[in-house]
């Protein structure tokens, strides 16, 4: 039973992580791209740690992934912002054609 969960955790994660790159891909500006990226992403990492935290019980692998998703937590939102304040002060905009709406 533990291991058919950690199995569809790490799977739901991994779909996650795809489509974070996926998004990279399909959307039109780097705002976009970076807010798309940033929540598949972490829901994605979420799943991984906690399917391997699941698979490898509670032992010195299951806290080494505890702590290695809580600093990459951390840190993976605050790089994204630092990645669009360069991106602004290097004058990318929002821009007009980028934007469509169907109304």
């Amino acid at each position: 039973m533990i291991e058919n969960t950690g199995s569809v955790l790490l799977t739901i994660g991994a779909l996650f992580i795809f489509f974070a790159a996926l998004s990279i891909v399909r959307f039109p500006d780097v705002y976009s791209r970076a807010n798309a990226f940033v929540k598949l992403a972490c829901f994605g990492l979420f799943c991984l740690m906690l399917g391997v935290v699941t698979l490898a019980g509670f032992s010195a692998t299951g806290l080494k992934v505890v702590v290695l998703f809580i600093v990459a937590i951390a840190t993976l939102p605050s790089g994204i912002q630092i990645l669009l304040k360069a991106s602004k002060s290097a004058g990318r905009q929002i821009d007009e054609n980028d934007i469509k709406d169907n109304n």
